[in-house]
């Protein structure tokens, strides 16, 4: 089962503004189709940072006080503090602030209730954080770090810790999880720390792949479309079919750095399991594949497929993956 793990820290980035929340949106409707089940931490996380302190903290969504069906716009430049005993103990400008809930995209797509949204509330405890927070103040010395973090040393620590406490929290559970664009430079350089090398995950690959063959780009499609997408027949066979090129790509792709090299890994495995689904579901398979022999073109970042019959028959049956395929009209000369 193919799944996707949606922690709180780490995505915070996606919660500044309107452009970033769209964005955002756009990568939970690919997810809602590509993957089996989306396991997202349920809960609020709050942060306020500035020059002189910061702080931060995860509330279970059984402790919320707000309406969590709306999105929390948090302005930077406004004032932030903490007291203890009628002191303050944290007090400045806050140059970020966030309030990081994913609960209003799931209920504006009309998702809340769905089987295949699992809400976990779960946290790392406070003795689990001590080892990413060690780690994070020896990385924050790097100089070569640096150039990819905030100015503030409070943002700084902030980013590194989000990103290695939901590591350690993806870890325990297993599962592949995804960030915001604030982390992909960190990942980048970490990676090369450790020597692993980070590219794009098989499945982003495979997607561009999709799109290249002809399949609608979901991320620009309405909910109701992406939901119906994601519940009809096919596209559980699309997803069956992702958990099986990337099964097998995946045992190929560790040992491929090169990037071009992983995408034509990925374009072959998935050209031939287009193939492989064509010659299985349509009738005379020998013509079949004689038809389509001129029309699976290997083409950059894909395969390029004309508009034969036999395809076209397949399509309109609707009980395959492949009928999620777009057949665009051929053009006059």
């Amino acid at each position: 089962m193919n799944r996707i793990f949606l922690p709180l820290r780490s995505n915070c980035g996606w919660f500044v503004d309107e452009t970033f929340r769209l964005e955002f949106e756009r990568r939970l409707k690919n997810c809602v189709v590509i993957y089996d089940e989306i396991i997202i931490q349920d809960g609020r996380y709050i942060y306020r940072g500035g020059k002189t302190g910061n702080f931060d903290l995860f509330l279970p969504s059984n402790q919320s006080c707000r309406d969590r069906r709306e999105h929390i716009n948090c302005e930077t430049g406004k004032e932030f503090g903490v007291t203890l005993g009628g002191k303050k103990i944290i007090w400045g400008t806050a140059e970020a602030a966030y309030e990081t809930d994913f609960y209003p995209f799931v209920y504006e797509a009309g998702m809340v209730d769905k089987e295949y949204i699992k809400w976990i509330p779960v946290d790392l405890p406070d003795e689990a954080k001590n080892t990413p927070k060690e780690i994070a103040k020896l990385d924050i010395e790097d100089r070569a770090l640096k150039q990819h973090l905030p100015p503030t040393y409070y943002q700084q620590k902030n980013i590194l810790e989000s990103l290695y406490f939901d590591a350690f929290l993806s870890f325990h559970l297993n599962l592949p999880f995804l960030t915001d664009y604030r982390m992909t430079p960190i990942i980048h350089w970490k990676n090369k720390q450790v020597g692993m090398h980070f590219d794009k995950t098989v499945e982003d690959i495979l997607l561009s792949c999709c799109i290249s063959v002809g399949f609608p780009d979901f991320s620009s499609l309405p909910w109701e479309k992406v939901i119906k997408i994601r519940e009809s027949r096919a596209g559980q066979d699309f997803r069956k079919m992702v958990g099986q090129v990337s099964s097998v790509v995946k045992d190929s792709y560790r040992d491929t750095e090169n990037k071009i090299e992983r995408e034509l890994l990925v374009q072959r495995v998935l050209s031939q399991e287009l193939v492989r689904q064509l010659r299985a579901k349509l009738p005379k398979a020998q013509t079949a594949f004689f038809n389509l022999g001129l029309n699976l073109i290997p083409c950059g970042g894909g395969v390029v497929l004309g508009g034969g019959k036999d395809l076209k028959d397949l399509i309109d049956k609707r009980n395959s993956w492949v009928s999620l395929i777009e057949l665009q009209p051929k053009q006059k000369r």
